[in-house]
């Protein structure tokens, strides 16, 4: 499934368990740690919309999330629900970890996290 979300139209026909394919190879890249493979997924126009309302492009995105990994290298990301409609997925995960580096200007505390996290894509 490499790539097949480098463009919001590249694939308008895919089936259900295509669709859910391409979630469950997010949920892989993720775990992986490796952000080049990750962001080849995702369309060059992607924006990431934060609880506040702001959003962010590719480059700003994976710059929050490198520092993360920095900050909590031994992260997993466990699914909890995936849910596929037509060309959109809905992924809730749980990212667990051990926070030992700053992140967000907070310095590290040596104690495990638990975030629930939600993405919602179009393919």
């Amino acid at each position: 499934m490499e790539n097949q979300m480098t463009s919001l139209n590249i694939a308008p026909h895919l089936s259900p368990s295509e669709v859910r394919a391409l979630a469950d190879e997010y949920i892989a890249r993720v775990n992986q740690r490796d952000l080049d493979a990750l962001f080849a997924m995702y369309a060059p126009d992607f924006r990431n919309y934060a609880a506040d309302g702001t959003a962010t492009g590719l480059e700003e995105t994976r710059a929050v999330l490198a520092s993360f990994l920095d900050a909590v290298p031994d992260f997993v990301a466990t699914p909890v629900r995936v849910v596929v409609e037509d060309d959109w997925f809905a992924i809730s995960f749980i990212l667990t970890g051990t926070n030992t580096g700053s992140f967000g200007g907070a310095p590290a505390t040596g104690r495990p996290i638990t975030v629930l996290e939600l993405r919602m894509f179009k393919v």
